[in-house]
């Protein structure tokens, strides 16, 4: 079995008996032996080694990113998982930690994680940087590319973009 992303395919070679990439445009081996799974995002790979560590490879270059992780999941160009009940975000080659809220009801676009924080409002980790939308509770949301849409009411709208909410 294989998986792919953009501009990367993952597999375990069956000749070698290495866990190997296509990399933009190159084969190259990851890791000595199988890896035990392995999911394909957006440049990069997620995969957990046979000794059950969590990494990334990404540009040729490996990064551990924890052991017993739950809740992986690999969406556009991240990796949202769970250590020890705390949600944290690989993004680019480094680790975030979500504080102070239990992670529910996320949404995930390029580098943009959108998810109902404790009041019933938005908040979200864009680009490396934990951004509190809005408290007020949202009847229902949705992440599209660098826009969360918000509805308020029956007939109130809030867009967040770049940093500043529009009402209609």
């Amino acid at each position: 079995p294989f998986d792919a992303g953009q501009d990367v395919v993952a597999f375990n070679d069956p000749q070698s008996g290495t866990f190997a990439a296509f990399d933009n445009g190159f084969a190259v081996d990851v890791e000595d032996q199988h890896a035990l799974r392995f999911k394909c995002g957006d440049n990069y790979i997620y995969y957990m080694d046979a000794s059950e560590s969590h990494k990334v490879f990404r540009e040729e270059e490996t990064m551990e990113i924890g052991f017993d992780l739950q809740n992986v999941d690999v969406r556009d160009s991240m990796v949202v998982f769970n250590d020890v009940g705390i949600t944290k975000v690989w993004y680019q080659m480094e680790v975030y930690q979500i504080y102070n809220t239990k992670v529910k009801d996320y949404q995930v676009a390029g580098g943009l994680m959108a998810y109902t924080n404790q009041w019933g409002g938005i908040s979200a980790f864009v680009r490396g940087k934990e951004v509190e939308i809005t408290r007020s509770k949202v009847q229902s949301y949705a992440v599209h590319g660098n826009t969360i849409t918000m509805q308020m009411g029956a007939s109130s709208f809030w867009v967040w973009w770049n940093g500043k909410i529009y009402e209609f």
